[in-house]
């Protein structure tokens, strides 16, 4: 072992762990046209809202290199740590899409005296931009956690806590009743060019006996205040409802997932065909509060693993011992729950299988996402997957 510990003799460390870009790493990738920055983080935006990560979050572009900034080559990891940072300097990628963000809680300074700070101020000498999804990615409709909901087989799915689509589009609904007369006036009013704008939809309908005319717009929050302003300088005398419209579901995005199977399958198949899909050795299993598998022999355990039978299961990638608290379901599949969540789930009757966090994630970065980025950036951005990314932990 080196004076550099686990890092062995890893080559990418030499010169204080960080490689430096040469004038031959930073001239253009043979085949590779490269896009701008901008455009790169409009593509990811469109194909996974940021809107869709939980509010605790903080997703999006989190490091940006002075413009302008061409992106050729992008690496996916699921955590952007010392070893694949200097990957991604020797690889010569442009921009870094780490799942886990490196910004997490506020920084007061940036300099070398943390492992944290020292990563995000060498991506920035190099000018390598950081963008991370985390959440909204685990929300999006087949995102990380549809994946893993994939690996139990054929089963129907609905989230856990359904997307409320707030941010928006019809946030707030304006209804009045006014004459033919100044229901012309306030048409024309809406129907110009720097007003039609900060409308999303418009109706009216004709209310008898009376002869007024029912008059509603849909706008967003911020939108609304111009609106009523405009309202009441051609109508002082005249009433308006503003109400505020209920959030809707979006459909298939959420957090978690709740799948019930076609049919009841033996937990012992579930297991099997979960560690092919997530490509892992072993997983954790707890499956009876009243005789903990740990304490049974292993004939004992195998005919118990065996015989129950699973049909509804719910899905979260990562950590899940919050969000599957309470929830009803023959078995929890997470990356990592604590102690007092797993007796509470087994005490309600629910079995838990736990993969390791990142095992819950890497498979669909790695594959699913790679491929995504790849079309939906035209092939003009290479997409790499780091070498050097993979979880902590091991069964030994």
């Amino acid at each position: 072992m080196t004076k550099f510990g686990y890092l062995g003799s890893f080559h990418l460390f030499s010169k204080l762990f960080y490689p430096k870009r040469s004038y031959r790493q930073l001239s253009n990738f043979a085949g590779i046209n490269g896009m701008d920055l901008r455009e790169v983080v409009r593509k990811l935006e469109k194909f996974g809202p940021t809107s869709l990560a939980e509010k605790w979050d903080n997703v999006g572009l989190l490091v940006e290199p002075s413009k302008p900034h061409s992106v050729k080559k992008l690496m996916i990891t699921n955590d952007l740590t010392e070893p694949v940072l200097a990957e991604a300097i020797t690889e010569n990628a442009d921009m870094i899409l780490s799942y886990h963000p490196p910004i997490f809680v506020p920084l007061k300074r940036l300099t070398t005296s943390s492992v944290k700070e020292k990563i995000l101020v060498t991506a920035i000498e190099n000018r390598i931009a950081i963008y991370s999804p985390h959440t909204v990615y685990d929300s999006l409709e087949g995102g990380v956690t549809d994946w893993l909901a994939s690996s139990l087989g054929e089963c129907t799915t609905k989230p856990i806590i359904p997307f409320l689509d707030e941010c928006t589009d019809c946030a707030y609904k304006l209804e009045t009743y006014l004459s033919d007369h100044d229901q012309r006036i306030w048409s024309k009013l809406l129907n110009s060019p720097n007003v039609l704008e900060l409308i999303q939809r418009k109706y009216e309908s004709v209310i008898s006996p009376e002869h007024l005319i029912k008059c509603e717009i849909t706008c967003s929050k911020s939108t609304m205040p111009q609106i009523l302003d405009l309202y009441y300088k051609n109508f002082m005398d005249k009433n308006v409802q503003v109400t505020k419209l209920s959030a809707k579901p979006a459909l298939g995005t959420g957090s978690g997932r709740l799948c019930r199977l076609s049919e009841p399958v033996s937990l012992q198949i579930l297991i099997d065909q979960i560690k092919r899909y997530l490509n892992i050795p072993a997983l954790r299993l707890a499956a009876d509060s009243y005789k903990p598998l740990s304490i049974l022999e292993n004939s004992e355990r195998q005919e118990l693993i065996s015989k129950k039978m699973i049909q509804t299961v719910a899905v979260v990638a990562g950590a899940g011992g919050s969000l599957l608290k309470g929830v009803q379901a023959d078995l929890y599949l997470t990356g990592e729950m604590s102690h007092h969540d797993v007796l509470a789930a087994t005490a309600n009757g629910t079995s838990v299988l736990l993969c390791d966090h990142t095992n819950t994630e890497r498979g669909y970065l790695f594959n699913k996402l790679k491929c995504d980025l790849t079309s939906l950036l035209n092939s003009a951005v290479e997409i790499i997957t780091s070498n050097f990314d993979g979880d902590p932990l091991t069964v030994i």
